[in-house]
């Protein structure tokens, strides 16, 4: 259960992070999110940390974000607000929302194929990634499994 919980943290955590380059011009992110050296957790630290809080737009249930909010704030010091809808309210608050600064958002497929039909996703690098099978990352190829 212990390793369970840490890998979800981690899953969602990067996301995160990368979500809290706010300052940023877009190409800028685009590199960021994209940087795969060895260093890329202490870069992406350093940067978010510039940052006040971040919100994650999220269609679980409103109790069941906070274990992970909690350890991932324990984990890396940074704030994380979770904001709960239903997926179509999550959708329109997230593209209403799109011009100003980036957000990590945890969607199901129909919201997610939304959001990608608008051209709101960023390509990242994960390196968990390597451990999920590709069909469960979808076709988009911009987003992470949190399940």
């Amino acid at each position: 259960m212990r390793r369970s919980a840490a890998d979800a943290a981690v899953a969602v955590a990067l996301p995160v992070i990368a979500a809290l380059l706010a300052a940023q011009t877009s190409a800028k992110n685009d590199e960021v999110f994209r940087y795969g050296g060895a260093d890329r957790e202490v870069r992406l630290l350093e940067r978010a940390r510039k940052e006040s809080a971040s919100t994650v737009y999220t269609l679980l249930a409103p109790t069941e974000p906070q274990p992970l909010v909690e350890l991932f704030e324990k984990s890396y010091g940074l704030k994380v607000g979770p904001w709960h809808a239903l997926s179509d309210k999550g959708v329109q608050r997230e593209i209403t929302e799109a011009n100003g600064r980036p957000q990590a958002v945890e969607a199901n497929g129909p919201g997610t194929q939304m959001i990608a039909r608008e051209k709101l996703l960023a390509e990242f690098h994960l390196p968990s990634i390597a451990d999920v099978l590709q069909h469960a990352i979808g076709r988009i190829g911009r987003g992470s499994p949190t399940a």
